[in-house]
């Protein structure tokens, strides 16, 4: 039961005119002064206090104090608190509290035993405790520890101090004077002093002890502690030998009694900002804070620092439950290290952290598996109510399973998100759906979207140029199949772009940094590619320098870190794009990579409003910063088999294509390739060198029909070669390509298309309206599209035939499934020759005639092609008769 004071609080008042009953035989009288009443003629008795003859009064005839005695040991026991301060190390051991367990550092409790959940801090020489036992947080003075420990009542620990320090018992009743009461004070107030004095001292210490372990640990890759725990480390967290944490501070680590041993994970403790101590732990998972009185009080560890964020900020007990929750959520955390330590926590955060919104996250009680009571008190005590999660584990909780490290341990991360995210859904909502925050309120008055002259003179046909006919300030996306070196390549170009040096033949206009966010490969693995590629470029030592300050790495992997999430059927943004504009607003890079792009996603099952959320966080990105967001995405299956080179060769659906401003596309080439192409003259492959090709295959900025940009690669040296200009039948025969993976990529999320829907979105197909007439009319004289009826339902007006590629099938689908067929019958059919759709359109009501062809174009595909484009020169005039 907790008790109802806190250290700061004076020892409760005792009633000692009223005792219970079994006081009373000692106190033997019970009387107040102004009942007094002569004792009984007949009766007389022996003052125990002072020897004196006197005669007990008729309410207490069996009084063995005198008045006088009775009246001065009442005042001594009620100055009783003042007795004993100072004196409780002599006092408790010497009514049977084990001295060994009065220290100022965790450590097992004398009432209810644990290992570290006991401090006897003794503050203002009261007495005071602190024990977290069971998460009931229980704290007082020396009298509260003796009930505490030995199961004492209230009134018996007061007599046991009284007797113990000569109070009460035989012998006279030496009642202090008031200069000795003053004397008391003045003593009372320099030890106050002496030990505020003495705490500064030991912070400062500790605190400098601190930062020198900081200074000469190391980054805490491969922790022991952390792999057990199945956690990755952050910045923030540090490791270093043990016998080298002993040097530092004059004395080994230990817990308990128990040393440290190994190599210790340091976890830095902050207060108000400023690094105050540290916690160690060893592999077993054995802690221990820094020696000092009141250094840990209210200090805690952040993952990563608190100033650059806004936001949700969830606050776990433990470093390894702070980092599963990390690792599943992607938000930011915070340990308390303690129960006891979280209003502390949560205060502190509110106070120096004002954007800031804590959730705590708090562990179960080992016993009865309910949120330890402490916490559950803590979220409680502030006003709005702090969020609490706590782990779920189901009838079947493992044995000692308490917090979300134990979840994620035994099932998995996806399940610490989900808890976590259905617990606490109304307020993940609103501080992390940046699109609905986005909403609120942004509607200006209608009257002030009229535009200005000043708008209208200074608006820019395109965004920022950083590398002409490449890259803009605008979201874009590079697509290539697995294993085809394109980080690397990225690399490459980050160096170029940083120095202001050509690329692939064109001019760097806007040269800049460029900021790398990798959820596959480490930053140690990019790092050492960095460093390979600038080895090979032989630059100067400015260059160097100006290289490696320009690429920087921010790994990722293995956390759940997302720019958008799933919830309850929709997509909705995370914060993640905001806290990157924050951070980098200062100093804005040219490029943002996201690498690869599906680690970044919420789920491939809702494929385009996955894709159309990552290009939304992209964009808020591109918005704030002024740079290019460049998200780094894979082929299909097919795509990367075939080696397609349009903007639709990416896995997915569409959405990302058609949003994203700039595709790249990324292919090996080999001289067993089937597919036509061949490298242009000096691009020469050989046994030590790989050749890959790059189509800008999107670029809303540029001319269209970009030539492909021929790489190869020799080691970490790259060179480039430009494809000589295509001529019309291959360009043609490109666009046809391009077009058919479109209609496939929209019948897959159940989107049918005529020429005319067609026409309305050529923009986003990357094609005008000659080149998307001309790729139709390709598509439909070699019978790879034809007219398929619509439903009953999907037939509106003139509108009753959709376009239908002929060769769907597996080999266009990443997930080896086919479109079910029409259950309407199909008009045009394989077995007929050729039906070309909208440019023959009768008015007949919508009914397609096939046409007529001359013999000769349907012997040769040369002819078919030839004869496709002379219709679709026609079914771009004006003169439809023609037909």
């Amino acid at each position: 039961m907790s008790s109802p004071q806190g250290p700061g609080a004076s020892a409760p008042a005792v009633n000692l005119d009223t005792p219970p009953p079994d006081v009373r035989a000692q106190m033997a009288f019970q009387a107040p002064a102004d009942s007094f009443e002569p004792p009984a003629p007949d009766r007389a008795a022996t003052c125990t206090g002072c020897g004196a003859d006197f005669k007990p009064p008729h309410a207490a005839p069996d009084a063995t104090l005198c008045h006088d005695c009775y009246e001065a040991r009442k005042r001594a026991l009620a100055d009783l608190p003042h007795t004993a301060n100072g004196k409780w190390l002599d006092i408790l051991p010497a009514l049977g509290v084990e001295r060994e367990r009065l220290r100022d550092e965790h450590g097992p409790c004398p009432g209810c035993g644990g290992t570290d959940r006991f401090r006897f801090d003794d503050k203002d020489g009261r007495g005071t405790w602190v024990c977290g036992g069971g998460g009931d947080r229980q704290t007082g003075d020396g009298f509260d520890l003796l009930s505490h420990a030995l199961g004492l009542d209230k009134h018996d620990a007061y007599l046991a101090v009284a007797e113990h320090l000569g109070v009460i018992g035989s012998g006279p009743i030496i009642q202090p004077t008031p200069a000795e009461i003053a004397e008391r004070q003045r003593q009372a107030d320099e030890r106050a002093a002496r030990d505020a004095e003495d705490a500064a001292r030991q912070q400062a210490e500790t605190a400098r002890k601190a930062a020198v372990i900081c200074d000469e640990s190391v980054a805490a890759t491969e922790n022991p502690y952390l792999t057990r725990k199945g956690v990755a480390a952050t910045e923030t967290l540090r490791q270093i030998e043990t016998d080298t944490a002993a040097k530092i501070l004059g004395y080994h680590p230990t817990a308990n009694g128990k040393r440290l041993t190994g190599s210790l994970l340091v976890v830095p403790l902050h207060r108000n900002g400023e690094l105050v101590s540290l916690e160690l732990i060893d592999a077993s998972g054995t802690k221990a804070a820094l020696k000092g009185k009141g250094t840990k009080t209210g200090a805690y560890w952040a993952a990563q620092p608190l100033d650059a964020i806004e936001g949700t900020v969830i606050v776990g007990e433990g470093v390894s439950t702070a980092l599963s929750i990390r690792m599943a959520t992607g938000l930011p955390v915070v340990a308390a290290l303690s129960v006891s330590n979280f209003a502390k926590t949560i205060s502190a955060i509110h106070a120096g952290y004002k954007r800031l919104r804590p959730i705590l996250a708090a562990d179960l009680d080992k016993q009865t598996g309910e949120p330890i009571e402490a916490a559950v008190k803590a979220s409680r005590q502030f006003r709005p109510h702090i969020p609490l999660v706590t782990p779920d584990f189901g009838p079947d909780r493992p044995e000692g399973a308490t917090d979300f490290n134990d979840l994620h341990q035994a099932l998995g991360l996806e399940a610490v998100r989900e808890q976590i995210e259905a617990q606490w859904l109304n307020d993940r909502a609103a501080s992390n759906d940046a699109a609905s925050e986005a909403a609120q309120g942004v509607l200006p008055p209608i009257a002030e979207l009229i535009a200005t002259d000043e708008e209208l003179e200074n608006a820019r046909l395109t965004p920022r140029c950083i590398v002409e006919d490449h890259t803009y300030a605008d979201a874009a996306q590079i697509v290539a199949p697995g294993g085809t070196g394109k980080t690397t390549l990225l690399i490459h170009e980050a160096i170029r772009m940083a120095l202001g040096m050509p690329l692939y033949g064109l001019t760097v206009t806007s040269p800049g940094w460029t900021f790398i966010v990798t959820a596959e490969d480490k930053r140690e693995r990019l790092l050492a590619r960095l460093r390979e590629i600038i080895n090979t470029m032989q630059l100067s030592p400015s260059e160097r320098s100006t290289a490696i300050r320009s690429v920087r790495i921010w790994d990722v992997s293995g956390l759940s870190l997302k720019l958008v999430r799933a919830h309850d059927g929709n997509v909705i943004l995370t914060k993640l794009a905001d806290q990157i504009v924050e951070a980098c607003k200062d100093d804005p890079p040219a490029v943002i990579i996201f690498d690869p792009l599906v680690s970044f996603g919420a789920s491939e099952g809702m494929v385009n409003d996955n894709e159309q959320g990552l290009v939304t966080a992209a964009r808020r990105i591109v918005n704030g910063l002024d740079c290019c967001v460049r998200l780094v995405h894979h082929t299909g299956k097919a795509n990367g088999r075939e080696k397609t080179l349009d903007q639709y060769s990416g896995r997915g659906g569409s959405a990302l294509a058609d949003g994203s401003r700039m595709t790249t596309v990324m292919q090996t080439w080999a001289p067993s390739d089937s597919g036509g192409l061949t490298p242009p003259y000096g691009c020469t492959p050989d046994k030590d060198s790989s050749i890959s090709i790059l189509a800008r295959a999107k670029l809303s900025y540029a001319k269209p029909n970009l030539p492909l940009i021929w790489v190869k690669r020799t080691g970490w040296r790259f060179e480039h070669f430009v494809e000589a200009p295509r001529d019309k039948g291959e360009i043609r025969a490109s666009k046809a390509d391009q077009l058919e993976r479109f209609l496939i990529s929209e019948l897959k999320n159940g989107m049918r298309h005529t020429k005319s829907t067609l026409e309305d979105l050529r923009a986003d197909i990357n094609m005008t309206r000659a080149e998307l007439r001309g790729a139709l009319a390709t598509l439909q004289a070699s019978h790879r599209v034809y007219d398929a009826d619509l439903s009953d339902d999907e037939k509106q007006g003139r509108r009753k035939t959709y376009l239908h590629p002929a060769e769907y099938s597996a080999d266009f689908s990443d997930d080896g499934g086919e479109i079910p067929p029409q259950d309407c019958p199909v008009s045009g059919t394989p077995d007929t020759p050729f039906n070309i759709a909208a440019a023959l359109r009768e008015k007949n009501g919508g009914d397609i005639a096939a046409p007529f062809f001359p013999q000769s174009p349907s012997h040769s595909a040369g002819g078919i092609g030839e004869y496709a484009a002379e219709l679709a020169e026609l079914a771009d005039s004006d003169d439809r008769e023609a037909f």
